[in-house]
């Protein structure tokens, strides 16, 4: 939960920056949002993946809804204006699909080139 440990310091240090993480409750398995911003990415573009990202977050950490939900997903396509059948479809696929072994593939290479080893890891302007 949002207020044990480093998620307390997390927390005091983000303030400052507007970051609240005013009502962060789970700490969800991810691999079902990463499919869905693999698909963004490929059918939408950046922009729209960076759409999607920012409303996972805000889902996530300010909303505290569940993110590992296949049903909190899809609204947030709907809501960045992702076809909700395509949501659904990239969302609900088998994990060993083209798009679960591209959404593996690209996680694993992202945390080797950054040298992550736990998360959630975030990325401050100036830090990479």
């Amino acid at each position: 939960r949002g207020g044990d440990g480093w998620v307390s310091g997390l927390k005091r240090s983000a303030s400052p920056d507007g970051i609240k993480f005013g009502n962060w409750k789970t700490w969800p398995h991810t691999f079902l949002a990463h499919r869905l911003l693999t698909f963004t990415m490929e059918k939408y573009g950046w922009e729209k993946q960076h759409s999607l990202k920012e409303k996972l977050f805000l889902q996530l950490y300010e909303e505290g809804l569940n993110i590992a939900d296949p049903k909190v997903l899809v609204e947030a396509a709907k809501e960045v204006k992702i076809d909700e059948g395509e949501a659904e479809k990239a969302v609900n696929g088998p994990p060993n699909d083209d798009l679960g072994k591209k959404t593996m593939s690209e996680d694993y290479i992202a945390k080797s080139k950054l040298k992550i080893k736990g998360v959630p890891y975030f990325i401050m302007p100036g830090n990479v």
